[in-house]
């Protein structure tokens, strides 16, 4: 069995997100160092509750886009 068979994995939208980080203990988050002008969709804040566990190493996209994975646990 994959050891993170028991987990639920919630992959987008922003309305989800919201619905769903209440009741999330772990946090993994796709940072993506990239300008964006006409977006109409954003991820919730990240609050104090969470603490940045791992940040992850910069990866480079073959088109040269630099992105990581962050690792992010509820506190308390």
């Amino acid at each position: 069995e994959h050891p993170l068979a028991d987990r639920a994995w919630i992959i987008g939208g922003g309305q989800l997100y919201r619905a769903a980080m209440p009741l999330a203990d772990e946090l993994v988050v796709t940072r993506i160092e990239a300008e964006v002008y006409d977006a109409d969709t954003f991820a919730p804040e990240i609050g104090p509750e969470w603490r940045l566990a791992d940040p992850g190493e910069e990866l480079v996209s073959r088109s040269g886009l630099r992105y990581r994975f962050e690792r992010w646990v509820r506190e308390g």
